[in-house]
């Protein structure tokens, strides 16, 4: 997660890290590349890493904007993961199995197509391919 935030929105990423804390049944890790923010914004997530939310957290003096960011935080995570996913700081997760669905349909065992901006209607399909059946209660 790779923030440039000033600290009049430092709610933002607050939101986003502690919204994240819901996730279950994956064991993950949080990267976090402070992307050059103020410096209020810099203890806070410092604090938010002591408070657990954050696993590793890295300090850009500099705004290497979201692909610098991404980057850092990519070379910065555990060499062993065999997944990588990258999210921005605005993103609020909601419910509690996001990442078991998400991994489910990267290996093929789940099929999700959302159509969040209602441009075409997201309708689950019965069976082994219903997202919400491929996740385990």
């Amino acid at each position: 997660i790779p923030p440039h935030v000033r600290a009049e929105i430092n709610k933002v990423i607050d939101k986003c890290l502690r919204t994240l804390t819901i996730t279950e049944g994956v064991d993950y890790e949080v990267v976090v590349v402070d992307n050059g923010s103020s410096p209020e914004v810099v203890e806070s997530l410092r604090q938010h890493r002591d408070e657990g939310r954050i696993t590793t957290l890295v300090e850009s003096p500099v705004n290497t904007w979201y692909v610098g960011g991404c980057n850092l935080g990519v070379a910065h995570a555990d060499p062993a993961a065999e997944i990588v996913i990258l999210c921005n700081s605005d993103v609020g997760f909601i419910h509690p199995e996001w990442l078991q669905r998400f991994l489910a349909w990267m290996d093929g065992t789940a099929k999700y197509e959302p159509g969040v901006w209602d441009f075409y209607p997201t309708v689950p399909e019965p069976g082994p391919f219903d997202v919400l059946s491929t996740v385990s209660a």
